[in-house]
């Protein structure tokens, strides 16, 4: 197979998980939302963006949920967000 895996990847997967934690636990999408995603990605983020409370997280999420993955910021980038703990920084590899 010529696919491949990449980092934008993980951080689009790590977007899903922290959205779930302030979803109370919600998925951030089903599968007919995953194909509304894949059709107008900017107006299914906000819809999902909106039930965010915290601006961070909202920020972050909206930068890891670009469907471009070259648009996505790298994990280091990520990091030096206000909703990762500055511990973290001293564990990255």
């Amino acid at each position: 197979s010529n696919a491949r895996l990449l980092p934008s990847m993980d951080v689009y997967s790590l977007g899903c998980v922290v959205a779930e934690m302030f979803l109370d636990g919600n998925p951030i999408m089903d599968f007919e939302q995953c194909l509304r995603y894949r059709q107008n990605p900017a107006a299914f983020r906000a819809e999902v963006l909106s039930r965010i409370d915290n601006d961070y997280v909202r920020d972050v999420l909206a930068q890891v949920t670009v469907l471009d993955r070259a648009e996505r910021p790298s994990a280091a980038l990520l990091l030096e967000s206000p909703i990762f703990p500055r511990v973290f920084i001293d564990l990255r590899v």
